[in-house]
């Protein structure tokens, strides 16, 4: 999980809060904060984004029962609203993955088609041999969940070997081209390359069965190198016959870079993070696009006070210019963004970080500087602004269950609200390996 790894320090420099061009303080939106769901040990807070249907059912993975003590493998949850304004949303599990042949650890979110059948990935399990730490975990699958008369059922449509046909996808969910083609991305495998010398992850796609065959077929676009930046994660974006992505190392400052792919493979780098003001992308979440093609992310360390940055990607001439909108402080207007930016209509980027938000001991970790915050970032004259929607208590402030660390980008609903997920606090009795009461995490809504 995203918490499990901070390391910015909590205490920013005062000469650093205020940035030039910002303003030194966050403007402070009125509350507008709604838990839509407490998680509870049968169903813990998820790590990644929630995925919505056309009925407004939203869908998402989580560690599962057992994830205080480390025997989950991991579960598909369905989320559904009340039948009548007001009412109580409720939550079922879909699927348990049985942690060996049909996946484990579900860590990347959900993508869903036009039929509403669901298609994701998990860390480890299937046939395959990878080890970690001298334990063989499994290399992972792609996996299929569909629905016939109320019963959810899987389909492995791939089991990674582990070689070059890529191991252990992370944090990345994968994406439909227009013809129905899947593609995503491991963050090991493809070679012998990078740290464990089992490659710098792979681009990948299956192919669906064809004429009424039942195998799909998977294909190794492009495996990473250390020049093209390493270990890609966060969600794929399709973008006119294009692909669009991160990775969370290497490239020429080794500080991750953002690349642009056609469909049969040709990686082109077009931005390279520089590791300072620019950002760097330890945990990169993906990219969304405006109507003019400019793409938008987040940076989880990086900027002046490493505590991440809002960027925009700005294609003129076949190349791309990097231009930093807001640089985070790890203060009042939070730290550390995680997930894909959610872009309105007008233009207004949303998101929401994992640490930062006030001077709150948060949780069961070390960071003393708050659970995180909800935000808004939008145009202001000739400079950008941020706007907080909510600051993460974990129940810290009376009445406040609204837990902490939000594990994945937001959704704008069919309202205009956004809808989000936090991997710990709110009423659910979930414990740590100390014995703490951690809470199982929320899912809520804030109207922006």
């Amino acid at each position: 999980m995203y918490h499990s790894s901070f390391f910015p320090n909590a205490t920013a420099a005062l000469a650093l809060l205020c940035i030039v061009g910002f303003a030194c303080a966050p403007a402070l939106a009125a509350s507008s904060y709604t838990t839509v769901y407490n998680f509870q040990p049968d169903n813990p807070g998820p790590f990644s984004p929630l995925v919505a249907d056309s009925a407004g059912n939203f869908y998402g993975v989580a560690a599962g029962p057992g994830a205080e003590n480390g025997t989950n493998n991991g579960i598909v949850f369905e989320l559904s609203p009340p039948a009548q304004e007001g009412g109580s949303w409720t939550t079922t599990t879909i699927f348990t993955f049985n942690g060996t042949s049909d996946g484990n650890l579900p860590e990347s979110g959900l993508v869903i088609d036009g039929k509403g059948n669901l298609f994701g990935t998990t860390f480890g399990g299937g046939s395959g041999t990878c080890t970690l730490g001298g334990a063989n975990v499994g290399c992972g699958v792609v996996f299929e969940l569909s629905q016939s008369g109320g019963t959810w059922s899987e389909t492995v449509l791939y089991d990674f070997q582990g070689g070059k046909d890529g191991r252990n996808p992370q944090y990345s969910p994968m994406t439909f081209d227009a013809a129905g083609n899947l593609y995503g991305t491991t963050i090991f495998g493809g070679g012998k390359a990078c740290s464990l010398h089992v490659g710098c992850g792979v681009l990948f796609k299956l192919a669906p069965p064809k004429d009424g065959g039942s195998s799909w077929t998977e294909s190794v676009l492009h495996r990473f190198t250390k020049k093209q930046g390493t270990s890609p994660q966060g969600s794929l974006l399709y973008l006119s016959g294009l692909l669009y992505g991160m990775t969370s190392g290497g490239g020429a400052n080794n500080a991750g870079t953002a690349y642009q792919s056609t469909l049969k493979g040709k990686v082109t780098v077009i931005n390279n993070f520089d590791g300072g003001a620019g950002g760097s992308d330890n945990f990169p979440g993906g990219l969304v696009a405006d109507a003019s093609g400019s793409l938008y992310g987040f940076t989880y360390g990086g900027g002046s006070s490493n505590y991440g940055t809002v960027f925009k990607l700005t294609p003129s001439g076949g190349t791309w210019s990097e231009t930093v909108l807001y640089t985070f402080t790890g203060m009042a207007d939070g730290g550390n963004p995680v997930g894909a930016p959610a872009l309105d209509k007008s233009g207004k980027i949303y998101g929401n970080t994992q640490s930062g938000g006030n001077s709150a001991y948060c949780g069961f970790t070390s960071q003393q500087n708050g659970c995180g915050v909800v935000f808004k970032v939008e145009s202001s004259g000739a400079n950008f602004k941020e706007t907080v929607l909510h600051t993460f208590t974990d129940g810290t402030t009376p009445s406040a269950d609204d837990g902490a660390f939000p594990a994945g980008g937001l959704m704008i609903g069919k309202n205009g609200a956004l809808f989000g997920a936090t991997q710990i606090g709110g009423t659910g009795a979930c414990y740590s390996g100390k014995g703490s009461d951690l809470g199982c995490g929320t899912a809520f809504s804030v109207a922006p």
